[in-house]
């Protein structure tokens, strides 16, 4: 029986099309969108975490850990966090460094909404304090919501004494 076309977060990959399908490259991609994306062919030159590989086109030792972090025990804590974007009057959002995850920020009267803390208690810390520096005025985050239950996502949480 022949195989058959099947769906992919909502695209349809055929037989043989495998991840260059998904990833929106192949082998026929212009040469400027490879170089940007630092997919070469259908493939991304990366092996397991923490071995040497490429990154967007660059060598990245082995051990080197990526982004913006430190090693703390076996544990890999934000030593930072990038500025909040304005996205609409009272909308914001901060892009947290590691797992490639968006927290979001909603302030209406007398209230503020968080989602999706961050991946860690201490990410989460980092998050609830950026949050108080951009709401301002001694206000603070009063409710929480969690988009789905992915770790990346969920576990900033406990650093938020406020309704989910």
């Amino acid at each position: 029986m022949p195989e058959l076309p099947r769906p992919v977060y909502g695209r349809t990959v055929g037989p043989g099309q495998g991840r260059a399908a998904l990833c929106g490259t192949s082998p026929a991609t212009p040469a400027r969108v490879r170089a940007r994306t630092g997919v070469s062919g259908t493939e991304r030159g990366r092996g397991a975490a923490g071995a040497a590989g490429t990154r967007r086109g660059r060598r990245v030792p082995a051990g080197r850990p990526r982004g913006r972090h430190r090693r703390a025990g076996s544990a890999m804590e934000p030593t930072e966090l990038p500025e909040w974007e304005h996205l609409a009057p009272g909308v914001a959002r901060l892009r947290l460094p590691g797992w490639d995850c968006t927290a979001g920020l909603v302030r209406g009267e007398g209230a503020a909404l968080l989602v999706d803390p961050g991946a860690s208690l201490a990410q989460g810390e980092a998050v609830r304090r950026a949050a108080g520096r951009l709401l301002g005025d001694g206000s603070h985050v009063t409710h929480l919501a969690l988009t789905h239950p992915h770790f990346d996502l969920v576990l900033g949480r406990p650093a938020f004494d406020v309704p989910v």
